[in-house]
């Protein structure tokens, strides 16, 4: 009878634990497939520094079978994860880096040296897939474009943003400028009012005068007289006094007063009507403050609101405007010989006022005047407009004369 041996059974092994020996068998492999990628990077480097220009594609195609493309990731390989290595499988620049697959550290060379390490610990990069991989670089690279345009744009809204505010600033220094240029423009509008109004008055004060002016010549060529078989007419106009004469001229003025209140206004019409109504006075009007008219004053109060006060001012008066002062011409040098005195005169004919100091003889349009001491005004010594010439003279010894004349004009 054989004898029957019992062979021990293994341990008992589960699913589990055979499925993370064959992980941790595939990272070691995946492991070393990097080293030796980062090792044969740096022998490629190596033997590139020694062939000579232009025979480096021959090399890799007949020696080691590499194309140019395949050379180049080695190359890559080492000079981003293993240049600071010195043998195979030394100390990489950093572990979580070198336990990548070669596959994963070949497409972490899409980033930037200094995010690789963060990038690989944050999404557990040796722990996934190509794919897994290939679709988080590709997200990443979303996002970063979409935060790329999200700043382009708060950019360009920035830009707009202060372009706004640039226009705003003008629009409120444009608004500014024309609210002043308005006000301006109100003012010179209300100057232009008061200055249209003033030049309506004025020209309405023209019309009246050209009106009397009109009056005044109508009157005189009035002074014609038609004589039956005569041709033309007889002018009378001067037939009395040798010069013609010419009707009154009525003056009008309109007084306004806007200050104090309707009472005191009610007063100043009052005291005006009673002051000036019905007296004959003189009239100087502002345009010609050396003259004056002479006429019966009326007063006739217009209205009294509550803003203003009017009143018409109408005069008749002589068609004459008198020279304020007088006319006063003297010599005080007579002797027996004529001396003469100038008396100019204006439109109107004028009597003068003569006065001698002693026996005077005066020569006067060819006719001769004999004067004792004393004051005369005669008729026939009449100034006409324009030069006089009158002469003087005494019996003997030194005499004085005085002529004092009103000139006047229309």
């Amino acid at each position: 009878m054989s004898d029957i041996v019992n062979v021990p059974m293994a341990a008992q092994r589960d699913i589990q634990t055979v499925t993370a020996e064959i992980r941790q068998l595939h990272r070691q492999a995946q492991c070393m497939v990097l080293g030796y990628a980062i090792e044969i990077g740096r022998k490629l480097v190596e033997a590139k520094a020694m062939l000579p220009y232009g025979q480096w594609g021959q090399w890799l195609k007949e020696e080691v079978e590499f194309s140019q493309s395949s050379a180049q990731n080695f190359m890559r390989i080492f000079e981003e994860y293993g240049a600071k290595q010195v043998s195979l499988f030394g100390d990489a620049e950093s572990q979580t880096l070198g336990n990548l697959p070669y596959t994963h550290a070949l497409k972490l060379l899409a980033l930037p040296a200094e995010e690789r390490e963060e990038f690989a610990q944050e999404h557990h990069v040796e722990d996934i897939s190509s794919r897994e991989l290939e679709k988080l670089l590709r997200e990443r690279d979303e996002a970063q474009a979409d935060a790329k345009s999200a700043k382009d744009a708060l950019d360009e809204a920035a830009k707009i943003a202060e372009k706004a505010d640039e226009a705003r600033r003008d629009a409120e220094a444009a608004t500014e400028r024309i609210a002043k240029e308005l006000q301006e423009a109100r003012g010179e509008a209300s100057n232009a009012k008061g200055l249209l109004e003033r030049a309506k008055k004025d020209a309405e004060t023209a019309r009246k005068s050209a009106e009397e002016s009109r009056a005044a010549l109508k009157e005189l060529r009035e002074n014609l007289i038609e004589v039956p078989g005569m041709d033309g007419v007889l002018d009378a106009s001067a037939a009395l006094t040798g010069a013609v004469t010419y009707a009154p001229r009525l003056l009008e003025l309109t007084l306004e007063r806007s200050d104090g209140t309707r009472t005191t206004r009610t007063a100043a019409l009052d005291e005006l009507v009673n002051s000036l109504d019905g007296q004959v006075l003189h009239i100087i009007l502002p345009d010609d403050e050396q003259h004056y008219l002479t006429g019966r004053v009326r007063v006739a109060p217009q209205y009294n609101d509550l803003a203003h006060a009017q009143a018409l001012i109408s005069a008749s008066c002589d068609p004459w405007r008198y020279k304020v002062a007088a006319t006063t011409v003297a010599r005080s040098d007579l002797g027996t010989a004529y001396k003469q005195l100038s008396l100019p005169n204006e439109r109107r004919p004028a009597i003068p006022t003569i006065t001698v100091e002693q026996a005077t003889t005066l020569l006067w349009g060819g006719n001769t005047i004999a004067l004792s001491a004393g004051t005369y005004r005669r008729a026939d010594i009449c100034l006409a407009a324009g030069a006089n010439i009158l002469k003087a003279k005494v019996a003997s010894g030194v005499g004085t004369i005085s002529v004092g004349y009103q000139e006047a004009r229309l």
